[in-house]
């Protein structure tokens, strides 16, 4: 019998032997809410005109894994639909599985003075100051 590493061609399904290119997204749909070129420098001001939040480190990787697609299928934060199903269920609204709830910590008063900040975070229209990056 012989070890060794697994036929990576079996461990991506495919039965013809060939290598799939890529693992297809949680839900089946990767979810990549970055933009660039005219829309990038639109962001940029919008965000501008908005008030600052500061984020603790684990909504700053939420955001993060939400804008790049780490979290697909999700495009946001969470609502409350998706929060409750996953407290209760461990699965999104729509049924599909999910561990645990995405939600941004910002108590009622930092949401309340920060309305429009935190809609464009809903939105995901997604800005990272410290790469200088939307």
């Amino acid at each position: 019998m012989e070890h060794g590493p697994p036929d990576a061609a079996r461990i991506l399904g495919r039965q013809d032997g060939s290598m799939s290119e890529t693992i297809p997204a949680h839900g089946g749909q990767l979810v990549d809410r970055t933009v660039g070129g005219e829309e990038r420098q639109a962001v940029r001001q919008r965000a501008a005109s908005l008030p600052a939040i500061r984020l603790n480190a684990r909504s700053l990787s939420d955001l993060e894994l939400l804008g790049s697609g780490g979290y697909s299928p999700l495009r946001g934060f969470m609502g409350r639909a998706d929060y409750d199903s996953v407290v209760g269920s461990m699965r999104l609204a729509s049924g599909l599985p999910w561990p645990f709830p995405i939600t941004l910590a910002a108590g009622r008063r930092v949401a309340d003075a920060n309305r429009g900040m935190l809609t464009l975070l809903r939105s995901l229209l997604y800005f990272h100051p410290a790469e200088g990056q939307a």
